[in-house]
């Protein structure tokens, strides 16, 4: 494993290195971040690397025994707790801190990990605490949440955090064609997140909804009221994917603007994506005010029929605007 498989993430990485190589290692760390940006890996490395038999300026060699049996998941003092259902449940919380005082069976350092510490129930959470006011020696808890918010800052005042940035899509597209999967959702659409591109091009209905919308705002200059109508509706038959649909409007509209911005800098006609060619610089910019308000009208609970007609038809009236200065 090593932290030099993780793609990305320099500072995290950085920032565990040091630890490791100058003995400076806090009783607790907070990896928080997006899910699927390397966290978990980066809990095993950092695992690695503290019972390392052979560490060399804070990287784990990968090869010796303890080490192997870290990455395989059988090292006897690196346990990793998990939720059960829907959140991290007190019984787990207390069977873990039994054994965080036992010496370490054959390792240098005990290393406790808990999945997805943001789903703690506030009893396990108190439990938690407890522990972490009083930590027994050579034991390292390394917390992994997506937010921090839902975390009781009780615990992140008595973690060191360890920030975990989005993935540029050069990354994720790199780690995708590494795991053999085809790209045919736009990488932006993950905003940085292995596992949520992973789950986007591996869900056919997302796949479809893509192409549906690509091809809609293709033609929407063409479209009368009946098709911007019809397209709502069979949109809102799929009311899960409806994020979906406005995050793709979100990155299309974006990158016209910034290909309008390069093509007038250049002085050259590249043409935009075919999504949004229609659109000029302006129009791009109230799209985006008005997807941001369908947001704000999903969220509290508006006719989401309605929201989306009224959207699509305001972008049709926008691509009627041309690509001139004004449009």
């Amino acid at each position: 494993m090593g932290f030099d498989k993780i793609i990305g993430q320099k500072r995290a990485k950085s920032v565990l290195r040091s630890a490791v190589k100058f003995k400076r290692i806090s009783h607790a760390y907070l990896f928080y971040g997006p899910r699927g940006v390397g966290k978990s890996m980066a809990a095993l490395a950092f695992a690695q690397a503290l019972n390392c038999l052979s560490p060399h300026d804070g990287e784990p060699c990968g090869v010796c025994a303890s080490c192997l049996k870290i990455a395989g998941g059988n090292h006897p003092d690196v346990s990793r707790i998990t939720p059960e259902g829907s959140s991290l449940k007190i019984k787990q919380i207390r069977d873990m801190q039994e054994k965080a005082y036992y010496k370490c069976y054959e390792g240098k350092i005990k290393v406790i990990i808990i999945d997805e510490a943001h789903l703690l129930t506030l009893e396990a959470a108190n439990s938690l605490l407890r522990i972490l006011e009083e930590p027994p020696g050579d034991t390292v808890f390394l917390l992994l949440v997506e937010d921090t918010q839902r975390l009781p800052d009780t615990i992140i005042s008595r973690c060191r955090g360890v920030s975990f940035s989005p993935l540029a899509d050069e990354a994720v597209k790199e780690i995708l064609e590494e795991k053999g999967i085809s790209i045919q959702v736009p990488l932006s659409l993950a905003y940085g997140s292995v596992q949520k591109a992973i789950d986007l091009n591996e869900d056919s209905s997302c796949r479809e909804l893509v192409k549906e919308t690509e091809e809609f705002l293709a033609e929407i200059q063409n479209h009368g009221y009946r098709e911007l109508f019809s397209y709502a509706g069979h949109v809102e038959q799929k009311k899960e994917k409806i994020p979906l649909l406005l995050d793709y409007f979100d990155i299309v509209f974006r990158n016209r603007m910034l290909q309008l911005v390069v093509r007038e800098k250049r002085g050259g006609s590249e043409k935009g994506t075919s999504a949004g060619e229609a659109f000029g610089y302006q129009a791009c910019r109230e799209a985006l005010e008005e997807i941001g308000k369908t947001y704000y009208y999903l969220y509290n609970n508006a006719n989401s029929r309605l929201a989306l007609e009224n959207l699509f038809i305001k972008l049709k009236k926008l691509s009627q605007k041309g690509v001139g200065p004004n449009g």
